[in-house]
């Protein structure tokens, strides 16, 4: 189901959402004290009121599965986002997160990895662990975060099954 509404930290309010014509893919709020001079050619970017909504709001039940790419409001979003991540603990997160955009990069990243262990996702598509100072040596990065991993529960006879699999050749990746 499509919605014409921004995602943001509040419900209800109009905001405006700049959209530049020949590269819409970086739209963005624009805040309501911000003065945006004409476009004398109206041809660089189109201004657009919309609506706005959390995504604890937005996404009233379950959810697996998010990925957050909003070109600057990133910390809006993380916030308007916390009442769902309590109610799905297991909740994966893919967001792209450039700290030259947000107002305090450091403390949502202090947020993040409060709740969640933080991870970059390599040029191999494959989520590796990353430290919070690893974001400052690049412009742009695709942060994974999903939940902390519950230890494995003690298993008496695990041990016994990884020696028997080695005698009969089997991997122990396949337990």
């Amino acid at each position: 189901m499509a919605r014409a509404e921004a995602v943001c930290n509040r419900d209800g309010d109009t905001v405006r959402l700049m959209v530049p014509l020949h590269d819409s893919k970086n739209a963005h709020l624009v805040s309501p004290d911000r003065v945006i001079p004409p476009d004398p050619d109206r041809g660089r970017f189109s201004l657009h009121e919309v609506l706005v909504v959390t995504l604890d709001e937005a996404v009233p039940g379950q959810a697996d599965f998010l990925n957050i790419d909003v070109e600057g409001a990133e910390e809006a979003v993380w916030r308007g986002t916390l009442r769902l991540i309590a109610r799905n603990p297991r909740i994966k997160i893919l967001l792209e997160f450039n700290p030259h955009r947000c107002e305090n990069p450091r403390g949502l990243l202090a947020e993040m990895a409060a709740l969640f262990p933080l991870r970059e996702v390599n040029f191999d598509g494959h989520a590796v662990p990353c430290s919070r100072a690893a974001y400052w040596r690049g412009a742009r990065k695709r942060c994974c975060i999903s939940p902390r991993p519950t230890p494995p529960k003690p298993h008496a006879g695990r041990r016994h099954a990884v020696q028997s699999s080695r005698r009969r050749r089997v991997h122990p990746h396949i337990l």
